[in-house]
């Protein structure tokens, strides 16, 4: 099963808008990973030195069993790309909404180039990590709600993997 977290933060270092650069520390840190978009600590902790994009990947695991027999979980996805409203020094209706917009037509560009790249990998490059991945069914949406200053844009897919259902004797004290 990929690590999607993984395969994600190397998409945030191709990408040119995010250049997420882990090696530089916290002035080029561009990727996070979280549990909800209402806890993100360390994306807060970097707060100053965030880029104006940034990408965050909610590492909690929900899935369902599916297929027939049930021998696949349906994993979902959560992404959000974080975008920081610009130019509003001044609480001015017109300029904020804008600048609202504007980071919110940011975010929504951003998480298409991240579907496309992703749906490039696995049709066109033949990633068969990414096999199973649901992009009919994917979603963006802006969250209504500004995060000091950052608004967050969530992109959610589902991908089905294969269930485990043989017993891995070697991860076991005992077996009855």
């Amino acid at each position: 099963m990929i690590r999607m977290d993984e395969y994600l933060e190397r998409w945030a270092s191709k990408y040119k808008l995010l250049s997420h650069q882990p090696e530089a520390g916290s002035k080029g840190k561009r990727f996070y990973r979280i549990d909800a978009i209402t806890s993100v600590p360390s994306f807060l902790a970097n707060l100053a030195n965030a880029g104006q994009v940034s990408l965050a990947y909610v590492t909690q695991f929900d899935a369902v069993l599916a297929g027939q027999g049930e021998k696949f979980l349906m994993r979902e996805h959560r992404v959000f790309v974080l975008v920081k409203q610009q130019g509003v020094d001044v609480q001015n209706g017109v300029t904020e909404e804008l600048a609202a917009a504007d980071a919110k037509a940011v975010g929504a560009e951003v998480a298409q180039d991240l579907l496309a790249y992703i749906y490039n990998d696995q049709k066109r490059n033949g990633n068969k990590d990414l096999e199973g991945i649901d992009f009919k069914g994917a979603s963006i949406f802006t969250t209504p709600q500004q995060f000091n200053g950052w608004w967050p844009t969530e992109v959610v897919f589902t991908q089905m993997q294969p269930r485990i259902l043989c017993v891995n004797r070697e991860k076991y004290k005992t077996l009855p």
